[in-house]
């Protein structure tokens, strides 16, 4: 009975927990042997917005093009398949046309006033490319669900 009390004590006092207040020392580097510490380049200017959004019956897609000024152009492409056949809808917007510079992409072909519509539309993807008044070029790409 001894043995048991004796274990049981044991087993207790293994199992509390036990607090160590630790504290470790970083070496302390003089400030002439620091390396310089850089800030990334901060840009003035947010760039192209585009505001994109499908029509009310998903047969076209709406974008509202805004801050133009900071552009010298944006060019468009929207690129789909249709039944397994590939398509595609590509233009320009110039910075002439002003903020709020709408553009409807159609999924589907306009002859004449009558249109044709695609269907069983996949794979559909919309890249904007605004290439910068000081000749940079900034990608934004879209997957869309249609």
């Amino acid at each position: 009975m001894k043995k048991i009390i004796l274990f049981l004590i044991l087993l207790r006092a293994l199992s509390l927990p036990v607090t160590v207040d630790a504290k470790r020392l970083l070496p302390q580097v003089a400030a002439a042997n620091r390396p310089a510490v850089r800030s990334a380049p901060i840009s003035k200017s947010k760039g192209v917005s585009a505001k994109v959004s499908f029509g009310s019956d998903h047969k076209a897609l709406n974008i509202t093009f805004s801050n133009l000024i900071v552009s010298k152009k944006v060019d468009y492409a929207l690129t789909y398949k249709s039944n397994g056949r590939k398509e595609a809808v590509i233009g320009v917007v110039n910075p002439s046309e002003g903020d709020g510079a709408e553009r409807e992409l159609l999924f589907g072909t306009c002859s004449s006033g009558v249109c044709t519509y695609h269907t069983r539309i996949t794979e559909a993807k919309l890249i904007i490319t605004t290439t910068l008044s000081n000749g940079r070029k900034v990608l934004k790409p879209y997957r869309l669900k249609v």
